[in-house]
């Protein structure tokens, strides 16, 4: 019968049969990288080249050699096929993934594996969301615009004044006004998702804001994930849909004689098409494996399903 060691704090342990080996496989003690050796060998070698010589020859089922959850995905696996890690096992598929979550967040545990695998959101509903989101933050943003309408409809009697009238006071009214839906936009964002995990959109559709290995988002995190969407998001639309209404109305005016009527619709159609175009950053979600959105790259969140 051919004897096996395993390698463990550097140190060789006795020569073991195959059914003991088998039973530290089942018990966790032998993984998947840890060193064997056996007479005739020339080094050690990973236990995972020579499992089914040694599973094999011994005299208990597979079944038997133990099984454990993925704490990444929650499937479960034989317990020789997955790499320990602290008190959880990783399936060696979904390896990368795990290394990939470990470096973008700080945290050094994972989730139960009885929480299961997270379940992506993808960009139609988030788009649902989105726009749900909106008329919830219609109304306050409004009532920050009523200073600005009632001064401008006093001083001029004409609620849609041309810009170059306004006195410094209707000025600082409508300045006042973006200051103060954009503050009631990121107190609600970052807010909601500190205290539930999601805005009301998102709760409307049973989806929440995690990190990449499903914790919560601190303070920095959420306000981060904010001013990458509703500003830098935000600004390449708008660079894009400005530069391709740019070229669009500066040819169609070439070759139209600068016919105004033609301009115009041009311009319009250039809007069109510039915006369809410089929405990739959420457009991404729609083809990333992990649903992700430029502002979901750039914060590492991710938006998945509550009750996982």
């Amino acid at each position: 019968m051919n004897l096996w060691r395993y390698e463990k704090d550097g140190k060789p342990s006795d020569l073991l049969d195959h059914d003991a080996f088998a039973k530290l496989v089942g018990e966790g003690v032998v993984g998947p990288d840890t060193l064997v050796w056996q007479r005739g060998m020339e080094r050690w070698e990973s236990f995972s080249r020579h499992r089914d010589a040694i599973l094999g020859a011994a005299h208990v089922d597979a079944a038997d050699h133990g099984a454990a959850k993925c704490a990444h995905c929650g499937e479960p696996a034989a317990t020789v096929d997955l790499l320990p890690y602290g008190e959880v096992r990783i399936s060696a598929d979904h390896k990368d993934a795990f290394v990939q979550e470990a470096l973008e967040t700080a945290r050094t545990g994972l989730r139960s594996p009885d929480e299961g695998p997270l379940v992506y959101v993808g960009f139609w509903w988030r788009g649902l969301a989105r726009l749900i989101d909106s008329f919830a933050l219609m109304l306050p943003s409004y009532l920050f615009q009523l200073p600005f309408y009632f001064l401008l409809y006093r001083r001029t009697g004409n609620l849609f004044t041309p810009a170059q009238s306004w006195t410094w006071d209707i000025w600082t009214a409508y300045a006042g006004g973006i200051i103060g839906g954009t503050l009631v936009a990121v107190a609600y964002e970052v807010w909601m998702v500190l205290a539930y995990q999601a805005t009301l959109g998102k709760i409307a559709i049973g989806a929440i804001v995690v990190t990449p290995d499903g914790g919560r988002l601190s303070f920095m995190r959420a306000l981060g994930r904010w001013l990458a969407r509703d500003l830098l998001c935000m600004i390449i639309t708008l660079l894009v849909m400005s530069l391709v209404a740019g070229i669009i109305g500066l040819i169609v005016g070439v070759f139209s004689g600068g016919n105004p009527t033609v301009l115009v619709a041009a311009v319009f159609l250039g809007v069109a098409i510039g915006t369809l175009l410089g929405s990739f950053p959420f457009a991404m979600a729609g083809w990333d494996p992990q649903k992700r959105a430029l502002h979901d790259r750039v914060s590492s969140t991710r938006v998945v399903k509550k009750n996982r």
